[in-house]
């Protein structure tokens, strides 16, 4: 075996990190299309960097202008680079390249030590179909997988030395980081601190789980000053707003409905079904194949229980937050693969390299689905084509997906026909049904299609009402089907 030296370590990092961005940026500003929570994420980091004020003038509310750990970092990511689609993308590319680093160091503590164990486990992390759309996404889950490996870091440093209770500190901190970004971590964090108290408990010891709980009310009291500083409101109104964000599920059929959902959605039929059932379960392997490894059961509880959690208190849930359990599932897999020899070793080697080729022809298949789709520059100048114009410097209103065309001047089309308009009229409408998942690449059905297709017919009407002197225009694309284009 090749036991890698510091220098060596970081040559193996620096030559996977290549290869994650060489892959997650190509037609990075292509696929997946434009999802709706990207311009809703962008435009609070926008305010947040022009204005220095936390508020979403766009649509929606109670996202990234509450939790707003993740928009502050796009914000300053804008300070350096600019703003446009690909640009932001980008972050995720290297937010991804960081939780690749924090990943492999956890595969250190499971006992993955050799350079073949890396780059087996290293590979998995790329080819892994939920991490190749999380890191391809303005979305905060590129950030929240980071913060799930580095707590898992730092409480596995514990768990292989209980006098490092220290560690628990910056677990503790990483887990509040996540819930600034997302509430979803909210139940990771609760899963592990519950495993860190039951063994106190046993143990008559409480100083880790009070090193836990200092870690993160620490970072609860900064960023919730910062989001005082940055905003009109106080801690009564933030209670009050997260409280009533409406993320909370609505009992057993909610949860039946999601899970049925969630498992034709997440598989792809039976494409990806491979995958599913290695996510699901593999956490069963630490009680059946490495009984005496403690650290991999805590990993197989956290994991199920993470994923029950979820299910049981956030509605909808979304496959991007499956990807906490995977996250967990990977390094329990490679710390079984760490432990094993023999026929059990082939065997567990064996149903990884299957996982692996199905993350790579999952990723293959919906990248063969969207191979025609235009990035959003292009449809840019397909409409400045049209319209013999720039449209650098016109008021626009239209469905948020297009905000990128011109973040200073975009409104939402649904205010401004609810009268939200300031008696302003814009230079250019532009309006689409949205009838693909822009992550497959499939026509959306039943309920979802029916609605977008009435609201974009329902809207159309209204325009035609009360800008009757604008010419109207259309143009056809792959990702976003028939975009029209209203103007005077």
């Amino acid at each position: 075996m090749i036991y890698p030296k510091r220098w060596s370590w970081v040559l193996l990092f620096g030559l996977m990190a290549s290869i994650l961005v060489l892959l997650y940026t190509s037609f990075l500003d292509r696929y997946p299309g434009v999802v709706i929570d990207e311009p809703w994420y962008a435009n609070t980091a926008f305010n947040l960097a022009m204005h220095g004020s936390i508020y979403n003038d766009l649509f929606g509310f109670r996202g990234g202008d509450l939790l707003f750990g993740y928009p502050w970092l796009m914000s300053v990511w804008m300070k350096i680079v600019g703003v446009s689609f690909f640009k932001l993308r980008f972050l995720s590319v290297c937010l991804g390249v960081l939780g690749l680093g924090v990943f492999l160091r956890c595969l250190w503590q499971v006992n993955i030590r050799h350079s073949i164990g890396l780059i087996f486990g290293a590979s998995l992390f790329i080819a892994n179909n939920n991490f190749f759309i999380i890191f391809r996404r303005i979305r905060p889950e590129s950030m929240t997988i980071v913060c799930v490996f580095a707590m898992l870091y730092f409480y596995m440093n514990w768990l292989n030395n209980r006098q490092n209770t220290g560690a628990l500190i910056g677990c503790g901190a990483m887990a509040m980081v996540g819930f600034w970004c997302h509430p979803t971590m909210l139940v990771p964090g609760v899963v592990l601190g519950s495993l860190i108290v039951w063994d106190q408990v046993k143990a008559r010891a409480w100083l880790p789980g009070i090193y836990y709980v200092l870690g993160n009310a620490s970072v609860f009291v900064i960023f919730l000053m910062a989001f005082m500083g940055l905003s009109d409101a106080n801690f009564w109104d933030f209670l009050v707003k997260e409280s009533e964000s409406g993320r909370l599920a609505g009992g057993w059929w909610g949860w039946s409905g999601q899970l049925k959902q969630f498992v034709f959605d997440y598989s792809l039929g039976v494409k990806r079904l491979y995958c599913l059932l290695f996510e699901s379960l593999v956490f069963l392997l630490p009680w059946v194949v490495t009984p005496h490894r403690l650290d991999l059961k805590r990993l197989s509880i956290m994991g199920i229980g993470t994923l029950v959690g979820l299910f049981v208190v956030f509605d909808p849930f979304f496959k991007m937050h499956f990807s906490y359990s995977v996250s967990l599932a990977l390094v329990l897999y490679m710390g079984v693969f760490a432990d094993t020899s023999g026929c059990k070793h082939r065997f567990i080697l064996g149903i990884g390299i299957l996982y692996l080729l199905n993350n790579v022809a999952g990723n293959g298949y919906v990248l063969f689905q969207n191979r025609g789709n235009e990035s959003i520059a292009l449809v840019q100048k397909k409409i400045e084509l049209v319209l013999g114009d720039s449209l650098a410097n016109k008021r626009i209103i239209g469905t948020p997906y297009f905000w990128f065309f011109n973040p200073n001047q975009y409104g939402h089309i649904d205010r401004w026909l609810s009268g939200d308009s300031d008696g302003v009229y814009p230079d250019l409408v532009i309006d689409f049904p949205m009838v693909l998942s822009p992550t497959t690449g499939v026509r959306r059905m039943g309920v979802a299609q029916d609605y977008n297709l009435d609201a974009a017919h329902d809207r159309w009407a209204m325009l035609q009402t009360r800008l009757p002197e604008y010419q109207s225009n259309s143009i056809q694309t792959q990702a976003y089907g028939r975009i029209r284009v209203i103007g005077p």
